[in-house]
């Protein structure tokens, strides 16, 4: 199989871990390519990016509910 096939044909697996925290269960996803963009875009603050607005923004696109594979931030 070439490098291609290899790379770009192969399933996307994500790491990601279940963590119990205040007695609720949270599923956090690596992110994708295009999370990541949107993550770097949001927390950027003129030239830098702000570590704070990177942490949040990383928790509100990468925590998903285990139960049902949404993530929290589209919840209702």
């Amino acid at each position: 199989m070439d490098l291609r096939a290899l790379t770009l044909g192969s399933k996307k697996n994500f790491k990601k871990e279940v963590v119990e925290w205040n007695g609720g269960e949270f599923e956090i996803r690596q992110p994708t390519v295009a999370s990541r963009r949107e993550i770097f875009n949001k927390s950027k603050k003129g030239e830098s990016v702000d570590g704070t607005y990177l942490t949040v923004w990383a928790v509100i696109y990468c925590v998903f509910n285990p139960s049902t594979g949404k993530l929290y931030r589209d919840w209702e």
